[in-house]
């Protein structure tokens, strides 16, 4: 006979973060981090490329992103020039430089290309707070997440603990409250709504495309 009480059912933070990870890819968000630190340090980061696929993320991949940087203060380069420095094939590097032209990070004329912008903005950038019970924590951390860098942020917590919690201060400011059962199932009681600009996104943008490059994000697997 199990004599397990609902409470020794809850799942646990880090069940609370892989059962989230799921929901995520599930609602077409490809990429999702934990362990990123900027300013603050939400429980879980996902986003996906400006585009809206992973065109871009692909080019930056091929294409050495701190050498939109480092040119960003010359007048023009070549992409002989880049092929060279970078060891890149020409041929797929000049149809790479087209794309970015196209997206309005690079200039072409007959002198070359000249850097325009140097970060990709991250759309469907979310934050995702994981807590066993303290809604109210949980909130005020979701919330400061939204103010600083994330257009939109979660408060994720056992399915019971999300229905006790008050939904007015979520309604009121925009931030999504999300529900996991120990069985896997995550619900959205709340729905995040989307900032247009939050005060820090471009700066976080810069960190996470850094980050990524540099192998320094830890992607979380969805849970199966």
């Amino acid at each position: 006979m199990n004599t397990s009480s609902p409470k020794d059912c809850q799942p646990t933070e880090a069940h609370l973060k892989k059962m989230v990870a799921r929901w995520i890819h599930r609602s077409g968000i490809q990429y999702c981090f934990e362990e990123f630190q900027f300013i603050r340090r939400p429980d879980l980061i996902a986003f996906n490329p400006e585009q809206g696929d992973v065109s871009l993320f692909n080019v930056f991949l091929r294409v050495p992103f701190d050498f939109l940087s480092a040119y960003h203060t010359r007048r023009h380069f070549t992409p002989e020039s880049i092929a060279y420095q970078f060891g890149r094939e020409l041929k797929t590097l000049k149809r790479d430089l087209d794309r970015l032209t196209n997206w309005g990070y690079l200039a072409k004329s007959d002198h070359g290309f000249r850097v325009i912008k140097t970060t990709p903005i991250l759309s469907r950038l979310i934050t995702v707070e994981c807590k066993t019970k303290d809604w109210r924590g949980g909130f005020e951390q979701a919330l400061s997440y939204k103010k600083l860098f994330a257009p939109k942020s979660y408060l994720a917590l056992p399915l019971e603990a999300a229905k006790r919690a008050d939904r007015d201060p979520f309604l009121a400011n925009g931030i999504g409250l999300l529900g996991a059962t120990s069985e896997g199932d995550v619900t959205c009681l709340v729905p995040a709504k989307d900032t247009v600009a939050s005060l820090y996104l471009h700066s976080a943008s810069a960190s996470i495309m850094r980050s990524f490059f540099s192998k320094g994000l830890k992607q979380l697997q969805p849970s199966a």
